[in-house]
């Protein structure tokens, strides 16, 4: 299902080459025909790309010509990316006194004879690549298609407000039935588990966290864990996981042994409850390994396991698994009309729209990830004018079960089509969260920061915040249920977020190649990669990826937020000469993670990289700053936290 979405690219190379930067530029280093052909030709393919991107699910040609095209227009985007610099570093010279700008001129390798040469084979290069895409175009029968409308714009025009999850579980039956397991104190084992199943979707993680976080449950017992497992069951991270959801930091290079001494030390004689969220493992061995380690708790301990496997269910339960069953029709019905219809406006509406949402709710078979992302979608349509031709044209397409039971196979294709609505503004910024790995916690600002720098976001006025906007693009995504909260500060802004399992699998089957993950099993890094995080790596790999990572010289991208990731670089090799690498082979670096990674200094060859927007340096050992970051006209995130600054 993998998808390729150029328009809002192509949309923002045209905007830099039309910008006064670029104007100038191609004054100084006679460049202005080439561009302007570039120019042309890039219009030309922009008018079809929605096209393209509409038809590539139905044919494989189309598909094929944009995995083609792809690489070409991020090229373009370098390539015009290196005429924005070269402009912002000529304006920023403009400042200093005449000796020094002929000094810095003549020295720079980016001076007017050089650069013109340069710029001029790469132009030419580019634009003869595009014009051969552009020549097939007519072959593949693309049409050209009006821009999108600013659907951002059209959600400020609403008077609702973001619905929380805890808004609209409806599940008050099965929360007094799940306590009533909690609390009994009847039971002679002194750990418990309760298996809580149900099809993905269907709300077993928000269920969960309302009964974590039920008052009854925080006075009954002593300690309560939570952790998120999803597909890797790896018994030593897990234990890792436990420890530290106690607020104990584990070391990181300790044995297996001497963790499970740890968690038993912790948990010895006292009641606890442990919430393991999302359990795929069907492997006995590995889970009575983990078992073994939690067994001697006090007496009344529980441990709640949620999964849509009834295999799981069954290998790791102690009591009978909970059916966590679909939402009956009248609770299906409000939580559609409280999202998806104004405020005020829920019990006001015609019989007619009444009857067509209740037809496309009863169609959701009662699964609220299902109501959620449809209502989302629908919030932004007319009700009189749309939600009919919705339900008949597309909606019907996708669900055509007669006995309005929704299934695992059903879910995905009904999210696909909340997503094949977005704007391709925001289908970029939802498809970047693929390269995080499954129940991942990031903060708000974080990821819109990540946005910024990839050049997600775009604005109509040079006056406009970048994070502004950027939070505006969360706040469209986390309303159509593409994200999920889970912290909110005291005015109810969402300050931290996740995406849903299911949603997080439909990021990953429509992510193209250039994304890469690497947690020790994935394909290797290769020349396309442009993206990679690196995450629960394997220290004995270290020597290994250096060589890969650094000859993929395409790469924007290298995040670590797994403490322990990069760490065996400086470990093996040395902080300097590693990071060096990077900075002097990876050239069009946009964002650079480099957080606990051992640097007592700074590599001045960072300095180079003219690219970059992001960059890290959060809790190193250095104590200064060289001047080199000054050169980083990018630059638009710089982390200094716990830098020890003299």
């Amino acid at each position: 299902m993998a998808e390729i979405i150029l328009s809002s690219i192509a949309e923002g190379i045209l905007g830099m080459l039309g910008s006064l930067g670029a104007e100038e530029i191609r004054l100084l280093w006679g460049v202005n025909d080439e561009l302007e052909q570039l120019e042309d030709i890039l219009s030309t393919i922009k008018a079809v790309l929605r096209d393209a991107e509409k038809k590539q699910s139905h044919s494989h040609q189309v598909k094929v010509w944009l995995q083609r095209l792809q690489e070409v227009v991020l090229d373009a985007d370098d390539l015009v990316d290196d005429l924005s610099y070269e402009a912002l570093r000529k304006s920023l010279m403009s400042g200093h006194n005449n000796m020094v700008k002929q000094v810095c001129t003549f020295f720079s390798s980016s001076n007017q004879i050089i650069f013109r040469h340069k710029m001029g084979h790469k132009i030419k290069d580019v634009r003869s690549k595009l014009t051969a895409f552009g020549n097939e175009k007519i072959q593949l029968n693309l049409e050209e298609r009006q821009g999108e409308t600013n659907v951002a714009t059209r959600l400020r025009d609403h008077t609702h407000s973001y619905v929380s999850e805890k808004e609209v579980i409806g599940r008050d039956d099965d929360k007094i039935a799940i306590l009533q397991l909690l609390l009994d104190t009847k039971n002679k084992e002194n750990v418990s588990i309760i298996p809580i199943v149900g099809i993905g979707g269907s709300g077993k993680t928000t269920f969960a966290q309302l009964v974590f976080n039920d008052e009854q449950v925080q006075k009954h017992f002593d300690l309560k864990f939570w952790v998120c497992v999803s597909d890797n069951f790896d018994v030593k991270s897990l234990v890792k996981k436990i420890i530290k959801s106690a607020n104990v930091e584990p070391n990181t290079e300790k044995e297996m042994e001497q963790l499970q001494q740890i968690l038993r030390q912790k948990i010895n004689g006292k009641r606890y409850l442990l919430v393991l969220d999302d359990v795929w493992n069907e492997n006995y061995i590995k889970w009575n390994s983990l078992k073994s380690s939690l067994l001697n708790g006090g007496a009344g301990s529980k441990v709640i396991v949620t999964t849509r496997s009834k295999v799981v269910a069954r290998i790791t339960g102690t009591m009978p698994a909970y059916d966590l069953k679909a939402m009956n029709k009248e609770k299906s019905w409000a939580l559609f009309k409280k999202i998806a219809l104004e405020q005020g406006r829920e019990s006001n509406i015609s019989s007619n729209i009444s009857e067509i949402g209740k037809r496309i709710v009863d169609k959701c078979g009662g699964n609220p990830l299902a109501i959620k992302t449809i209502a989302g979608l629908l919030s932004l349509k007319n009700p009189e004018t749309e939600w009919s031709s919705f339900m008949e044209k597309e909606f019907s397409k996708i669900l055509q079960t007669e006995d309005d039971i929704i299934s695992e196979d059903d879910i995905i294709p009904t999210l696909k089509l909340s997503y094949d609505h977005l704007p391709s503004r925001l289908k970029q910024c939802f498809v970047y969260f693929s390269l995080f790995p499954k129940d991942y916690e990031i903060d708000v600002e974080i990821l819109v920061q990540h946005w910024m720098a990839q050049d997600f976001i775009k604005i109509s006025n040079p006056t406009d915040c970048l994070e502004e906007v950027g939070y505006g693009y969360f706040k469209e995504l986390i309303w159509r249920s593409f994200f999920e909260e889970v912290e909110t500060d005291e005015k109810g802004n969402v300050t931290k977020c996740k995406m849903h399992d299911l949603m997080h699998d439909l990021a990953e089957s429509i992510t193209p190649p250039m994304f890469y993950m690497r947690n020790g099993n994935t394909e290797p890094i290769n020349s396309k990669t442009r993206h990679v995080l690196f995450y629960e790596y394997d220290f004995y790999l270290a020597q290994e990826i250096l060589p890969s990572l650094i000859q993929a010289k395409k790469m924007r991208t290298i995040l670590r937020p797994d403490v322990d990731t990069l760490r065996p670089w400086y470990t093996i090799i040395g902080a300097a000469s590693a990071y060096d690498a990077i900075a002097l082979n990876l050239k069009l670096l946009r964002m650079l993670d480099l957080q606990y990674s051992g640097i007592g200094k700074v590599p001045k060859s960072i300095g180079k990289l003219k690219h970059l927007r992001y960059l890290d340096l959060s809790y190193n050992g250095f104590k200064v700053l060289p001047d080199c970051i000054t050169r980083l006209h990018n630059l638009q995130t710089l982390k200094l936290s716990w830098c020890q600054f003299s």
